[in-house]
């Protein structure tokens, strides 16, 4: 029993220490897309962008049923150009959002250098515990 329960602790052991690895990893990319993620919210959620997104939303409204009469007029590459007016907004909204949501999430992303670390820990050590069972369970006599 000692030596499936040491098995048990060597195998999740290794398996922390391999997502710690891998969080590790991903934390050294981290450091770098702060910069850009607080730029693109910057500039997102600037007056400029968001008065823009507006307006092509309000526009987007109008040009639909414009595009429309100038499609049935022979008039596509024009109707196609202002089709697309709503679709803009609407990527543009979904980018406001978006950056919005990463901005956010930053604080808890930069922690994972130190979740990593303690992964890497807590796998060492339940391989060792793990390892020592293992030990402890063939010394004694069955």
């Amino acid at each position: 029993m000692a030596s499936t329960l040491g098995g048990f602790l060597a195998g999740f052991g290794l398996c922390l220490l391999l997502v710690g690895a891998a969080l590790a990893l991903v934390a050294g990319d981290v450091k770098v897309s702060r910069e850009e993620v607080e730029r693109l919210y910057n500039l997102t959620h600037s007056q400029p962008y968001v008065s823009s997104m507006n307006a092509l939303a309000t526009l987007g409204n109008y040009t639909d049923k414009l595009a429309s009469v100038l499609g049935q007029l022979g008039l596509t590459s024009l109707s196609n150009a202002l089709g697309g007016v709503g679709e803009a907004a609407a990527r543009m909204r979904e980018v406001y959002y978006a950056s919005e949501r990463a901005y956010n999430a930053m604080p808890y992303v930069e922690n994972l250098p130190v979740l990593a670390a303690g992964t890497i820990l807590l796998g060492l050590a339940l391989i060792v515990a793990g390892l020592l069972k293992i030990r402890g369970s063939r010394r004694r006599p069955a």
